[in-house]
């Protein structure tokens, strides 16, 4: 699913190394679903949604999936995934299925249902839970000394034939520093709809970022299911 490609990697549409290691988590700020409040994507199921977990002190950042598999009946059990993404080069470190649930099931339910297995799995990441994680819908990240601001270009269209050949458009992303710069900070290809920016993370142990872009996936018999691509960004070094 990821290809690495210049400084970063190219994501097309949404390993291990040493890590320190936390006690339990302790749900805290109790999190909550969030889905994206984009027209484009209307298409998709509105049930495609996550729960932000929490970062590890390195650069590790989980979150809860909730996704569908095919269109079906509203109320029908959809998958649900526990994922451990690293941040600095943007890999998918793990992905646990927990099971299926219903679309209406509450944030409170699922924590509660499988505490011991998403408590294992973060720990096993150095994941803390203290703090329930908050999306930031706009652009600009603002440092102690700096303003950043997070920007996205197409760079490349092309059309497609058919359903089996359906075309693609490709994405620049990019940081901006008001004093340092910018950087790259990845590639995406979205081939169905256009690439849409939802919003950050800001970890609470470092100055760094992880931000969400949401394309469309087309799933069983083709109908839309929401993609999620996870970039980090330190706000500190490596721009020029």
């Amino acid at each position: 699913m990821w290809y690495t490609l210049g400084m970063k990697t190219l994501i097309f549409a949404v390993i291990p190394f040493l890590l320190a290691v936390f006690s339990p988590a302790v749900f805290a700020d109790e999190p909550s679903w969030v889905s994206p409040d984009n027209s484009q994507f209307r298409d998709m199921p509105e049930s495609d949604r996550i729960i932000p977990l929490g970062f590890s002190k390195k650069g590790v950042f989980s979150y809860i999936l909730q996704q569908n598999s095919c269109r079906k009946i509203d109320g029908n059990d959809q998958y649900l995934f526990w994922i451990a993404v690293d941040l600095v080069d943007d890999k998918v470190l793990k992905q646990v299925t927990l099971g299926m649930e219903s679309p209406h099931v509450s944030a409170e339910d699922i924590l509660q249902k499988y505490r011991k297995v998403i408590e294992d799995s973060n720990v096993s990441y150095g994941i803390s839970m203290e703090a329930s994680p908050a999306i930031i819908s706009g652009r600009e990240v603002q440092t102690h000394n700096d303003l950043l601001t997070i920007t996205m270009e197409l760079t490349e269209t092309v059309d497609g034939e058919d359903a089996v050949n359906p075309g693609y458009r490709k994405y620049k992303l990019s940081l901006l520093s008001k004093k340092k710069g910018g950087k790259i900070l990845a590639h995406i290809i979205s081939v169905y709809n256009p690439l849409s920016y939802w919003g950050y993370i800001k970890s609470p142990f470092e100055e760094r970022i992880a931000a969400l872009f949401i394309s469309d996936f087309r799933g069983c018999d083709a109908f839309p299911q929401m993609r999620i691509n996870i970039v980090g960004a330190n706000l500190v070094s490596g721009f020029e």
